[in-house]
């Protein structure tokens, strides 16, 4: 049961990554293409004609079950030239790889032509017939050619590939390539099983022993081929998808540091949104991730002439004997800071200190303060971007874990002129 699944699986996997091989098969037809693209079809085929339920219906169509294995040990040498004809034309100059090509194609056609011998007696190439078979030397002989020469087109994967991730800038190509090498080397483990159990019936001992490894190793194989093929092609759409749900966590838990800030000061957005929109990502979710950082600054660097040194103080005071990481200290200083200022501007007090008082929000390196213009995060600056957004979001996740401003507290401070901004509550913290 086992294995009737797993080759279900390899040939909808190979059949799937056949379609899905077309559009770049048809915008350009280069021999690599070709060749990858005829390497996913014979898969696919090559199992189809094992399968029990097709096995029939092909043995009317093609004449006899003996056509079925012979298409079938025909497709095997296909998808195994067709490999190492794609990694050639990777990791050799054009005309090598020409060369390599044709080389592979009589060598294996040679082969083809000798498994035709087989097709008279009914043998399948597939499997290795017993002495009680009444099958002669000469049977053995090219069964052993057979898997000898897939052997052989495995191990010549296992090189070419072990070369080409070398060479290799793409992290999903090499990735790719890398699976393929495991791929190989459980096939290349079946094809040597496969020979063992050859020279086994010719000296009369058994092997029987060894079936569940030869045929999880040559079908695991088969689909770790099959995937490490489609790596290149899926894998940077995953690690896009990874980014995109890194970047809207993100955009999400700086919102109720935007809120608080825009409400203070709601000329720091450049397109104010709607409610529906604030929680609903951007359509450049990159681009308005970035937007959010910068309008977060915007605001921040609006309340400076609310803040004054007593606040960061008391801010400091009220976290002593908390065991907190020395970041998530830094951060939650920096929320009550924020918190007193802006109960301070809400309730009307008249900022008292200007906007080099000595308490400014924290700036990140690169970042043109005075002149107000933002550089977009480029090449250069992606690194302290990145810095700079995860330290905005701790500053907001303790933001946010503040208990909601007194309304009282802040009347009594706003009442008090002269006095400042109220200083941070070590009672508004959530425990």
């Amino acid at each position: 049961m086992l294995y009737r699944t797993l080759e279900w699986v390899c040939m909808l996997a190979a059949a799937v990554a056949f379609c899905y091989s077309l559009p770049a098969l048809i915008r350009r037809p280069t021999s690599a293409t070709v060749a990858l693209s005829l390497y996913y079809l014979s898969s696919a085929l090559s199992y189809l004609a094992g399968l029990e339920p097709f096995v029939p219906y092909l043995a009317t169509v093609l004449g006899s079950s003996s056509t079925v294995y012979l298409a079938a040990a025909g497709l095997m040498i296909s998808l195994t030239v067709a490999q190492q004809v794609v990694l050639s034309h990777w990791s050799h100059p054009p005309a090598a790889a020409r060369r390599h090509s044709r080389r592979l194609l009589l060598a294996y056609g040679a082969l083809l032509a000798g498994l035709l011998l087989l097709l008279p007696s009914g043998t399948n190439p597939a499997t290795v017939p017993t002495s009680k078979e009444g099958q002669g030397a000469f049977t053995l002989l090219l069964v052993g050619c057979y898997f000898l020469g897939c052997g052989v087109g495995q191990w010549e994967t296992v090189r070419l590939s072990l070369r080409y991730a070398n060479l290799a800038e793409r992290p999903w190509l090499r990735r790719g390539m890398w699976t393929v090498v495991a791929g190989a080397v459980l096939v290349l483990t079946y094809c040597a099983l496969r020979l063992i159990e050859v020279i086994g019936v010719s000296m009369s001992f058994s092997v029987g022993r060894w079936d569940t490894l030869r045929w999880l190793s040559g079908d695991i194989g088969s689909f770790l081929e099959i995937v490490g093929w489609t790596v290149p092609a899926w894998g940077p759409r995953l690690s896009a998808a990874r980014r995109w749900a890194s970047a809207y966590r993100q955009y999400r838990r700086l919102r109720p540091l935007w809120e608080a800030l825009y409400r203070a000061t709601p000329d720091i957005a450049l397109d104010p949104p709607g409610r529906l929109a604030q929680r609903m990502p951007p359509r450049d979710l990159e681009l308005g991730l970035y937007r959010r950082v910068i309008e977060i600054q915007d605001g921040w660097m609006a309340l400076r002439p609310y803040t004054c040194p007593a606040v960061a103080a008391a801010a400091r005071r009220n976290l002593e004997g908390r065991r907190l990481p020395a970041g998530r200290r830094r951060a939650m200083e920096e929320a009550l800071i924020l918190r007193a200022t802006l109960r301070a501007k809400d309730a009307g007090a008249a900022p008292p200190f200007g906007p080099r008082s000595g308490c400014a929000p924290p700036a990140p390196a690169g970042r043109h303060e005075e002149s107000g213009h933002h550089e977009e995060p480029g090449r250069h600056g992606e690194e302290e971007h990145c810095g700079e957004t995860a330290w905005l979001v701790a500053v907001a996740e303790a933001f946010a874990a503040l208990k909601p401003a007194s309304p009282r507290t802040s009347r009594d401070a706003a009442s008090r002129p002269g006095t400042g901004p109220p200083a941070a509550s070590d009672s508004t913290v959530r425990q």
